[in-house]
């Protein structure tokens, strides 16, 4: 038996339950902070002008979050003394301003312990005027500035330090935020020490050092040859572009990126920082970021960035006389790290394991034609929201299982998305099948002799809608319905 539904539908956002993202941007220092002690990161990467890297990346990570579809009211930039940094430069300055992304200022608070205390537990809570993450959301957590072994570093600097963010603190604060996954980059000097403190199965840590490293600002320097952190053969070495200059004038300023930070960027935005150039220019050959998408799905995951960043980081080889170097590392128990994007917290773009039962939940996104096998189980969990994109098609193989939850969203971006079941599906109630942009959708389900199985048993078309029983939010497709039904 072949059930084809033809679906002309309009894009219904009114109907997406909350499966948010949010972010939390923590800088705590400002380009023209001086130290009286210098600390790991004045003492790696000198400079005689200022330390813009710790303006220029926290702006470009919040833009890049912005691109990846968060919204402003959800990322929380707690950034030095809780006002954005201003550049005399104009050109410079135009770039890294708020105004250019269609805003008045980026950062919302002080990196002060108190007010970061304030954050964690609002959105722990639903307090202090923050919204209360749910089981569904996606939480990223982005750290710029200095660290130490024990947790980080907070302004006040002068004229007595600020106290540390303890990462038993920080342990204690996020594991009380419950959200479906975490994901936590940090760039500062010996971050990996965090890594005993915040790791759980739900968590993804990305850090820029090991336990006992400093990281470094950007070379402008390429190397063929790096096949490990700390290789003393790194290979050729060729110039890189790499820092950023506004102006023709031999004297005029450098801007600075973090190493880390820099490709980071490169490999989730497929643009450089200055938004000139979609490759990385380098004196062997241009490589394009899209590179990065090893897997061709148009979506970079936290693992192929992680992968770029490897690749690409020229600072993690071991410079003469010097046993300091960036060692990127990627904390991810779960294995999920390939399978969470900033777009998309769970993207799916290989076939579910044989004889599995797996559920996902939250905002999930299919990248590529994926098969739920012979034996095995995928269920949709109550309240997901999920998009086929690209061409990509949901298949369910004769003896498989797919259970669609309570309230859940399905939306087509492509005239060629299908969800095809051979095997057996659950549908529950309030299930929304969408379409943005009001393509065309063909849903098959092919079932010789297996089941479907549906909230209630009358089936219907009434008035553009296809609703199940009397429940008139049961099971709904918008405009335009055709319902057939036919031997085959």
């Amino acid at each position: 038996m072949k059930y084809v539904f033809i679906i002309a539908i309009l894009f219904m956002a009114s109907l997406v339950y909350g499966q948010n993202k949010y972010a939390i941007v923590l800088s705590s220092y400002s380009p023209d902070t001086k130290y009286e002690e210098p600390t790991g990161w004045e003492i790696a990467n000198p400079t005689k002008g200022q330390f813009t890297e710790f303006w220029n990346d926290t702006y470009l990570v919040w833009e890049s979050l912005l691109k990846k579809g968060y919204q402003d009211s959800e990322i929380f930039v707690h950034y030095y003394e809780g006002t954005d940094f201003v550049e005399e430069n104009s050109n410079y300055a135009y770039r890294y301003k708020a105004i250019k992304n269609g805003y008045l200022s980026i950062t919302d608070n002080n990196a002060r312990w108190q007010s970061l205390k304030d954050l964690f537990e609002g959105l722990a809570n639903g307090i202090n005027d923050y919204p209360k993450l749910s089981t569904d959301d996606f939480l990223v957590l982005y750290v710029l500035g200095h660290g130490g072994m024990s947790g980080l570093r907070l302004p006040p600097h002068e004229p007595q330090p600020g106290r540390s963010l303890l990462w038993t603190e920080l342990e204690t604060y996020l594991s009380n935020i419950d959200c479906h996954k975490k994901l936590i980059i940090m760039h500062q000097c010996y971050s990996g020490t965090c890594n005993p403190f915040l790791e759980d199965s739900n968590t993804i840590i990305m850090t820029a050092a090991n336990d006992s490293l400093e990281t470094f600002v950007c070379d402008s320097l390429y190397y063929d040859g790096i096949d490990f952190p700390g290789d003393t053969l790194p290979g050729n070495q060729y110039e890189a572009v790499e820092l950023e200059k506004y102006d023709t004038v031999s004297t005029s300023p450098v801007y600075r990126h973090a190493e880390f930070n820099f490709h980071y960027f490169n490999a989730i935005n497929g643009i450089d920082p200055p938004e000139a150039y979609d490759y990385y220019q380098t004196s062997f050959r241009n490589i394009p970021f899209n590179e990065a998408d090893v897997n061709s799905d148009n979506y970079t995951s936290i693992n192929e960035v992680y992968e770029w960043i490897l690749d690409y980081d020229s600072q993690i080889r071991k410079k003469p006389n010097n046993n300091h170097w960036d060692d990127p590392q990627l904390s991810d128990s779960s294995n999920i790290a390939s399978q969470t994007s900033l777009e998309y917290p769970t993207l799916l773009s290989t076939d579910i394991p044989a004889a599995s039962n797996i559920t996902h939940r939250g905002l999930i996104g299919i990248s590529k034609d994926i098969h739920v096998p012979q034996g095995s189980q995928l269920t949709i969990h109550d309240n997901a929201v999920l998009h086929l994109v690209n061409e990509a098609n949901l298949i369910v193989d004769q003896g498989a299982t797919l259970i669609i939850g309570d309230n859940v969203t399905i939306t087509g971006t492509n005239s060629n998305n299908e969800l095809i079941v051979e095997g057996n599906i659950t549908i529950g109630e309030n299930v929304v099948f969408n379409s943005q942009n009001n393509v065309s959708r063909i849903f098959y389900f092919e079932n010789p002799q297996e089941s479907i199985i549906l909230v209630a048993n009358t089936i219907m078309g009434s008035d553009g809608r296809f609703v199940i029983g009397n429940e008139q939010q049961a099971f709904i497709f918008t405009h335009s319905v055709i319902f057939n039904k036919k031997n085959l």
